[in-house]
């Protein structure tokens, strides 16, 4: 399931947006698991400070759920993504996040660890394709397998929105 928010964005960005993240949902949410998944997307305005709000989808939202003993991918998302300067850069935000989101409902990347107590350092292992790879914030951002994917992939999922149109007005 898919609930999408905007909270200062012009009515046509929003339009715009939902539209995208309803197409990214059916394209990277596997079928079987769509039923499962549960994800909010909330499209803020450039004037959100990043001090109040926590951008983009939460390390408490990618860990996995122990069940009988073995980790299982989480089936609930939530994602605030702040408006960018320009349209695209806006819609390559919302694909990033949701390749992120189809990542771990899939259970390719998950967060293995607990919820750490207040105040308390985070201490996640990251684990992609089902092998740990070490603790999250000891993997530079620039080698880590789940954001290469992402960076490459959401150009072409960008695209694959914008072709739907291109492909909806010749028809």
């Amino acid at each position: 399931m898919l609930t999408f928010e905007t909270h200062n964005i012009e009515p046509a960005l929003g339009e715009l947006a939902e539209a995208a993240c309803r197409y990214f949902h059916d394209r990277l949410i596997a079928p079987d698991r769509r039923g499962e998944v549960t994800v909010t997307i909330r499209l803020v305005s450039n004037s959100v400070s990043a001090d109040n709000t926590q951008m983009g989808l939460q390390r408490r939202d990618m860990l996995a759920i122990k069940k009988r003993g073995k980790p299982t991918p989480p089936d609930q998302f939530d994602c605030v993504v702040q408006r960018q300067n320009d349209v695209l850069e806006t819609m390559l935000k919302l694909a990033h996040e949701w390749i992120h989101i189809a990542q771990v409902a899939s259970g390719r990347y998950m967060l293995l660890g607990k919820a750490p107590a207040p105040g308390k350092p985070e201490k996640f292992t990251a684990q992609w394709l089902g092998v740990k790879i070490g603790l999250i914030d000891q993997i530079p951002y620039t080698i880590r397998p789940w954001e290469l994917e992402a960076h490459e992939w959401q150009h072409k999922l960008v695209s694959e929105f914008v072709d739907r149109f291109d492909l909806d007005e010749a028809g």
